[in-house]
Formats: C-alpha cells, sequence, structure tokens
C-alpha cells in the first residue's frame, strides 16, 4: 500500500543505491560559522553518462533540516 512514509523509504534507498553504484564521484563539505552545513557533489547523470557531471548542493542545519538546495540539472 502507498504512504508517504513508504515513498520517503523508496527515495532514500534509491539515493544510497546511486551514491554505492558510483553515480556520486565526490562530495564536498563545509561548515559554516553559525555550525550549518553545505554539501555539494559532483554526480554522473544517469541517462547521459559521457555529458559532463551536475553539481547539485543542499544547505542543512545541526540537526538535519534542509534550509535550501539546488542542482545544476534539468530538473533543478
Amino acid at each position: 500500500m502507498f504512504s508517504p512514509e513508504a515513498m520517503e523509504t523508496y527515495r532514500s534507498l534509491e539515493a544510497h543505491t546511486f551514491f554505492v553504484s558510483g553515480w556520486v564521484q565526490t562530495v564536498y563539505h563545509y561548515t559554516t560559522d553559525a555550525g550549518n552545513y553545505v554539501l555539494k557533489a559532483d554526480v554522473r547523470p544517469s541517462w547521459r553518462i559521457t555529458e559532463e557531471p551536475h553539481h547539485p548542493w543542499v544547505a542543512i542545519k545541526k540537526d538535519g533540516q534542509i534550509i535550501t538546495a539546488h542542482c545544476d540539472c534539468m530538473a533543478g
């Protein structure tokens, strides 16, 4: 049965599978003066592997709450 919790679990597993499979090539991290974190990665496109990697980033609080995020892929 579909539920929001089941969908979140699926998305988390899918993201982990992409990471383990090597699509996520490099992860950079930065701690801000306020104690928050910025994570940036080089991610190979799964549908056109010859293209340049995408560069998604996310800013998160100490407790893991997302402040903002962006990706330079078509989906943004």
